[in-house]
């Protein structure tokens, strides 16, 4: 995963496929996204540092140590000391950035410490051999400057531009600092600079590869997490889909059902009622006969809208039943409070001011609700608190509508206090 905080969209997608598909010699990554680009190889920069700076400082340290012990008796007191001084500073140079290296902040600017570092380290071994007067070490020298320009094109992981710009500046530096502290003629070297240069254009093509290569990994990449992205989000709207009402945006029959079935199990462990309200819209049928199915819809989805928001608690539930019916689940809810949801629901739909001029009852969009509530049992099934519910809702609309009408089960033991009263209000 990238891991990135950014997304395509549809026209980047299509424009990268059409740059993969090309093939072209030169991948130029699209501007948009290049800083998405740049933080994916930051990433991958980081852990490839964990992992290879102890074998690469290991390896600097042993071939430094190797050489020095072959060359040991060979030099003369000012080759040794110019062989130990360069050594040394070839070792420190490196350790010090590995060690710098590890840290995040440094690697977001790790061109700005890898390449001073880089353009040091082939200056020092292109100005080295012409102080030398042994030309078994001067060619130990050369050798060890094939070795550095394969790790500053390849190993360090700079960018093309990058490692040419140190291939180019490095070798200038060292034929300065040779030529203002009077080393020795570079014509004596000149068999060097052919083979500096041919390794040089060889680890620059093959790093240009590489970097082609990655490129068309970020690329392909980018595809793979757009992909896993679209099917993510096509998994939700199925999900939600085989949960929620697409219409008016509640808990459809089959959530319904399930929280039910959790809910009615787990107010009969903790003994606590569970209460039901059972919700139509008055009128709804002359609402679509005068207004037209279209302005039906918009009044569902409105209604639905209100329910939702007169249930302050996540437990609660609202769902679309059917048609113009909804139902409220409300654990832990006596009747008391199952009848103060309700009537807050009321004036919420109220409060939407749907003229409804087909209405016997108002002039705006109504609902009756009617409210149950039961201590769940054994004996009881979870489709009776429904039943109930329904009832009161048949005695709400027989009552006139636009009002709220309780039931209780007097075969049940009580689960309100002693001042509810079963009826409308």
């Amino acid at each position: 995963m990238l891991n990135v905080n950014w997304r395509v969209s549809e026209s980047q997608v299509e424009a990268i496929r059409g740059l993969l598909e090309k093939r072209a010699v030169w991948l130029v990554m699209p501007v948009a996204l290049r800083p998405a680009f740049l933080a994916w190889r930051l990433r991958d920069l980081g852990r490839y540092i964990r992992v290879a700076s102890a074998p690469l400082l290991l390896l600097v340290i042993g071939l430094a140590v190797v050489e020095s012990l072959q060359q040991a008796g060979k030099l003369s007191v000012h080759d040794e000391s110019l062989w130990r001084f360069g050594s040394g500073f070839i070792c420190l140079a490196v350790a010090l950035g590995l060690l710098a290296a590890q840290s995040p902040l440094v690697q977001k600017h790790y061109p700005r410490l890898a390449m001073p570092l880089a353009t040091l380290i082939l200056a020092k071994f292109v100005a080295m051999p012409t102080f030398l007067d042994s030309p078994s070490a001067a060619l130990a020298e050369s050798f060890f400057c094939m070795i550095a320009i394969t790790l500053v094109t390849l190993a360090m992981r700079l960018t093309l531009f990058q490692a040419t710009a140190v291939c180019v500046c490095g070798p200038l530096l060292g034929v300065t600092v040779a030529f203002f502290f009077d080393g020795g003629p570079l014509s004596r070297h000149t068999f060097f600079g052919y083979y500096f240069v041919a390794l040089a254009g060889v680890c620059l093509f093959v790093a240009w590869l590489m970097e082609e290569e990655e490129k068309e990994s970020f690329l392909q990449s980018v595809l793979i997490e757009h992909a896993a992205a679209e099917r993510e989000q096509m998994i939700a709207d199925l999900d939600r889909m085989a949960h929620r009402d697409s219409l008016s945006g509640l808990a459809n029959r089959r959530e319904l059902d399930r929280s039910l079935s959790v809910e009615w199990e787990r107010m009969q462990r903790e003994q606590k009622p569970l209460s039901a309200l059972y919700i139509d819209i008055d009128h709804f049928k002359k609402f679509n006969d005068h207004y037209g199915h279209a302005k039906g819809d918009h009044c569902l989805a409105a209604v639905g809208r209100a329910i939702g928001d007169a249930l302050l608690r996540p437990a609660d539930l609202a769902a679309r039943y059917g048609g113009e019916e909804f139902v409220v689940l409300l654990p832990d809810t006596d009747l008391n409070g199952a009848l103060d949801v309700a009537r807050r629901l009321l004036a919420g739909v109220a409060a939407l001011d749907i003229p409804h001029a087909a209405s016997a009852t108002a002039s705006f969009v109504t609902v009756s609700a009617g409210v149950a509530a039961l201590l769940p049992h054994p004996a009881l099934r979870q489709a009776d608190l429904l039943e109930l519910a329904d009832r009161a809702l048949y005695e709400a609309k027989q009552s006139g509508r636009h009002r709220v009408c309780s039931a209780v089960e007097p075969s049940m033991p009580p689960v309100r206090p002693r001042s509810a009263r079963a009826g409308c209000s």
